[in-house]
């Protein structure tokens, strides 16, 4: 019997799907989502908010995603 905290209610998503991942800060948290996203084949970051810009810019550059002005722009992203 499977359980769905158990990880067999996982499945891979077809190869021609993609995830965009906008992530709302960038300190030691946000840095291993950042990676855990770049890391997957079918995901790729595409913005990054934080409180601090220059935390927020830095991972932003290091990813190849776009420094967000605010959450509500990441949130309200169609992208």
């Amino acid at each position: 019997m499977s359980s769905p905290c158990d990880g067999s209610n996982q499945s891979t998503p077809p190869a021609d799907m993609a995830y965009r991942v906008g992530l709302i800060g960038a300190g030691g948290a946000g840095r291993k989502r950042a990676a855990a996203v770049s890391s997957h084949r079918s995901s790729s970051l595409t913005a990054v908010y934080d409180l601090d810009p220059a935390a927020a810019g830095e991972l932003a550059a290091q990813t190849g995603a776009a420094a967000a002005g605010s959450w509500q722009e990441v949130v309200e992203d169609p992208a």
